[in-house]
Order: structure tokens, then C-alpha cells, then sequence
């Protein structure tokens, strides 16, 4: 293994634990989490996530989620994926039939060791910078 994996291991599971006993403090509190915590929070077991599968498990709006995403990586507390994943998307409407659409969406991680380019699953993950953002305007998440 080598030296930068074993560090992301490791980093990975201090947040990981920093954000369980945050998280804890909050149920015993009473007190609601903040939408960064809880995305902090889905995302330190270390597995790059995107935009829809945190939408999912979060049970939030996609507006909240999406403001979170975009404050959190401007302050570099996650890392983007350089390359949106591009898949199709199927729907069914009826007597219409199927309309199948291109959708195409970032991955996200936590940031283990402060805004220096990540590979991780033959992905590169980088922190904020202007020639990452997305050229049609700001974030582009698929819903």
C-alpha cells in the first residue's frame, strides 16, 4: 500500500469519526444538523458520491443540497470530479413511451488533505477553481 493511500485511509476514518461524534451530539442535543454536516457526514466513508445519490440519502430538497455542495467546494471542503459522468436516463410517460435524456453529473468527496488534486477510481478530484466550473453556468447536477 502505498504512503497516500494509507494517509487517505487514515484521514478518512478520523473524519469519520469526528463527524459520528458531531452527529451524536446533535441527536442527544436535539439540536438539527447543519445540510454541510449531514453531507460531511454521507461522505466520510471515503466513496466518491454524486449530487442525486446524496439527494437520496439525505431526504432533502435538491435546491438545499445543491447550495450546500456549491458553499462547501468553494470553501474547499470537498473535492469535484474534473469530468461529469455522463449516463442515460429513461423515463416512462404513458402512452408517449419512453424518453430516454443524456444526464450528466459530478462526483464529490471530502477533502482529506487541503486542496491538493485526488486520484481516486481513475477520477481526478480537485478543490474550487474558476476553469472547473461548469461552462453553462455554475453547478450542473442531474435530477
Amino acid at each position: 500500500m502505498c504512503v497516500f493511500c494509507f494517509y487517505f485511509l487514515v484521514r478518512t476514518v478520523i473524519l469519520k469519526i469526528q463527524n459520528t461524534i458531531y452527529y451524536v451530539k446533535c441527536v442527544v442535543n436535539k439540536l438539527r444538523p447543519k445540510t454541510q454536516e449531514k453531507i460531511l457526514y454521507t461522505l466520510s466513508d471515503g466513496k466518491p458520491q454524486s449530487f442525486k445519490e446524496l439527494t437520496q440519502k439525505l431526504q432533502l430538497s435538491s435546491d438545499v443540497v445543491e447550495s450546500a455542495l456549491s458553499r462547501m467546494w468553494r470553501k474547499y471542503k470537498i473535492l469535484q470530479s474534473t469530468k461529469p459522468i455522463i449516463c442515460t436516463e429513461q423515463t416512462f410517460r404513458g402512452r408517449a413511451g419512453k424518453v430516454s435524456n443524456l444526464r450528466h453529473y459530478y462526483t464529490y468527496l471530502i477533502n482529506p488533505n487541503d486542496g491538493k488534486p485526488v486520484f481516486l477510481c481513475g477520477q481526478q478530484y480537485v478543490a474550487f477553481d474558476q476553469k472547473y466550473k461548469d461552462k453553462r453556468g455554475g453547478f450542473m447536477f442531474a435530477c
